[in-house]
């Protein structure tokens, strides 16, 4: 009984929604065409909202680097694509009238919410909906940002130069939000890498840096006295650039990925006592090719891996060809490399 109630509940709160929306919008001006941001470098955040209760808040800091929710830094790809779609986007044509009540219906049951804003006040209030039949335009419908009133019909926008739905360029998914760097650390910065193997008998190292000089110790404690310093300097540069493919949290894997010991343990500190710790494991698929239902193969060009970073774990999915360079032995770093069979 209190589970039909609740379910009468959430689809009388959904109808009423839709109905409050609908009613909302009886606005007559021109004024509510301009889709289009023209100074986009005044823009100082930006928030999104779905239907799905989905909320993102992107705001700028005054280094100039974006913040999502308070929390994670932004991929700078990320804001570059939501600001330039904010300036270029343009009216392609008004919804025609046999068109729209679908089209309000829609957009208020299934539509992306977008407020700008440059510093305080709030300059733009965009409903995204989906994409024309054709794929060659999205409907979008203004709000007034004063009044909160909606305007009298939505518009087919086009974005110069793109084909699809341009709703794609405003996603309320944080893991798409959020920045793809693992070490992000430059070489001035870095305190201590630590590599560790723990599938083999030895190629684990340590490098502790103290301003320009360099201690390697291998897996068995040993201090490396022959060490080639540029190279451990050119290899130090590369935890200023190193990225994963994706985050994968909504994967399923925490359990089957901790069962295994890891491929390679790669532990990073800066100089503010920063620690960074990326634990990779194989990726065990099924076999398809073969009959055998438990014949499985490892994938050979990505891992899942466990990042620990600023007192968060994510699950996160990367690439060997980013890591081969990271992955190398102790002996790499002799003035007389040994090479490794």
């Amino acid at each position: 009984m209190n589970k039909n109630l609740s379910l009468g509940l959430v689809a009388a709160l959904v109808i009423f929604g839709a109905y409050y929306f609908l009613s909302n919008r009886s606005v007559s001006s021109e004024d509510l065409s301009n889709f289009s941001v023209e100074d986009t470098a005044a823009v100082t955040k930006i928030f999104l909202a779905d239907q799905n209760s989905n909320r993102v808040t992107v705001e700028k800091q005054a280094d100039g680097t974006w913040i999502a929710n308070s929390e994670f830094v932004v991929r700078k790809d990320a804001i570059k694509i939501i600001l330039s779609t904010l300036k270029d986007i343009d009216i392609k044509r008004p919804t025609s009238k046999a068109e729209r009540e679908s089209i309000f219906k829609f957009i208020s049951s299934n539509s992306v919410k977008v407020e700008v804003y440059q510093g305080d006040n709030l300059v733009k209030v965009i409903y995204v909906g989906t994409a024309t039949k054709e794929s060659k335009g999205t409907f979008m419908l203004l709000s007034d940002p004063e009044t909160g009133k909606n305007a009298k019909f939505p518009y087919v926008v086009n974005l110069p130069g793109f084909i699809g739905n341009v709703r794609s360029h405003f996603f309320t998914n944080m893991n798409k939000w959020r920045d793809v760097g693992i070490f992000n650390a430059q070489l001035g910065t870095i305190k201590q890498v630590k590599v560790d193997f723990p599938g083999k008998k030895d190629g684990s190292f340590t490098i502790n840096v103290d301003k320009d000089r360099y201690n390697v110790i291998n897996d068995k404690n040993e201090t490396l006295t022959n060490i080639n310093s540029a190279t451990v300097s050119n290899y130090l540069n590369l935890y200023s650039h190193t990225y994963m493919e994706s985050f994968i949290n909504f994967i399923d894997i925490a359990d089957s990925v901790m069962q295994d010991a890891p491929i390679f343990t790669i532990t990073a500190e800066d100089l503010d006592g920063d620690i960074t710790i990326l634990d990779a494991f194989p990726i065990v698929q099924r076999d398809y090719r073969e009959e055998d239902p438990k014949a499985t193969y490892v994938d050979d060009d990505r891992m899942h891996a466990r990042l620990t970073k600023n007192g968060r774990t994510d699950f996160v999915l990367i690439q060997y060809f980013t890591f081969d360079n990271l992955t190398v032995t102790a002996a790499k770093f002799l003035s007389d490399p040994i090479v490794d069979k």
